[in-house]
Formats: structure tokens, C-alpha cells, sequence
């Protein structure tokens, strides 16, 4: 994608994903402006974030694509979410961020707003499947201000971030956080974490 600015709202989704032994694509999207991914539609368990989005969807699906952000201003706010997944044995592409100013800020009942690389497994009524062995992808963000605010987050982990009877740990490990920033400012209980934790 190639644009002056990009907006996301209102649970709005732009994807890139695997739901069969085929690899899904890269998602890149260039803006000279601003990325906003703001906000979310619907209320748990219907409805869902908005989000710019790369998985490996399925059990058996193959690997996940890299998302890439190159941006001047780059916003994730009210819910919104930057992801790259995987539910299945197959690893999950990194996540890129590069911008002069990155913003991620608050959340809302679907989780916090942020960057999120996951390597979970798909469960039937609780029950792990025990399918999800893929690695999580990396979050990389080269950013001269990075500012993480109210209860915001970038996090590398193979645990789920809510309650959801579709989804458990995965088998396989995150993947790493990689910062290089000229200011890092974080707030009001925001986070920068990446673990692994039963499984992995």
C-alpha cells in the first residue's frame, strides 16, 4: 500500500494470512503522512479491533508474511492493533515499524493498543489442539520519539492477552523486541514486554 496517509477505524482490518499449507504474503504499507489505526467495532465476543494484521490462521497453515510500517507519524490508539500471529506449526513473520514518531496509546475491551507478535495454538472449548508450535515473529521499531501511553504495549508472546475459549499458549517460543530510538518515553502501566511462558 502506497499513500499519503492511512486511516483504520471503526474495526476496520487490513490482512495478509495463511488458512492452508501455502505461505501468505508480506503487507507493507508506505505512507509519507501518518499510519492511524484507532479504535474498534462491537463489544467482546463479537466485533473486533481494527488492525493492520499478518497470521498463519490454521493448525496446518503455512507461515505467516512480514508486516512492514514505513511511515512519518505512526498512531495505534483506542484499541487499535498492529499484529503478526501464528495459530499453527508454522512461524509467524516479524513486525517493522519505521517512522519519525511512533504513538501507541490506551485500549479498550478488546485488549491494549499496540505492536503484538503471538505464537498461541487454537483450542476447542478450552481444550489445547496442541498444533501451535510456530515461533512468534520479531517486533523491530526504529523510531527517532517512541511514546507508549496509558496501559499501551508492544509485546513478543505465546500467551494470549485475553479470555478466549478458541485460543491457548502456544508450543512455540516468542520472538525478540528489537528498539532503536532516540527517545523512549512509557506511561500510566503501558509495556514493553516479550516472554515465554509454559510452552515454548
Amino acid at each position: 500500500i502506497n499513500t499519503a496517509s492511512l486511516s483504520v477505524t471503526g474495526g476496520g482490518q487490513i490482512s495478509v494470512g495463511s488458512f492452508g499449507p501455502g505461505d501468505a504474503g508480506n503487507l507493507e504499507v508506505n505512507a509519507t503522512n501518518q499510519v492511524a489505526v484507532v479504535g474498534s467495532f462491537g463489544a467482546p465476543p463479537a466485533g473486533g479491533p481494527s488492525s493492520i494484521r499478518s497470521a498463519s490462521e490454521t493448525g496446518t497453515a503455512g507461515a505467516g508474511g512480514t508486516v512492514t510500517v514505513n511511515t512519518n507519524r505512526l498512531l495505534v490508539a483506542d484499541g487499535g492493533q498492529i499484529v503478526s500471529g501464528t495459530l499453527s506449526g508454522s512461524n509467524a513473520g516479524d513486525l517493522v515499524v519505521r517512522a519519525n514518531q511512533v504513538e501507541l496509546r490506551g485500549g479498550d475491551a478488546f485488549g491494549r493498543s499496540g505492536l503484538i507478535a503471538s505464537a498461541l495454538d487454537t483450542a476447542t472449548g478450552g481444550v489445547p489442539n496442541l498444533t501451535g508450535t510456530g515461533s512468534g515473529g520479531s517486533i523491530i521499531v526504529d523510531a527517532t520519539n517512541l511514546y507508549i501511553r496509558d496501559g499501551a504495549t508492544i509485546r513478543a508472546s505465546n500467551t494470549p492477552t485475553g479470555a478466549n475459549p478458541n485460543v491457548s499458549p502456544g508450543l512455540g517460543p516468542a520472538g525478540d523486541i528489537v528498539i532503536r530510538a532516540a527517545n523512549v518515553s512509557l506511561d500510566n502501566g503501558s509495556t514493553v514486554t516479550a516472554d515465554t511462558v509454559k510452552w515454548g
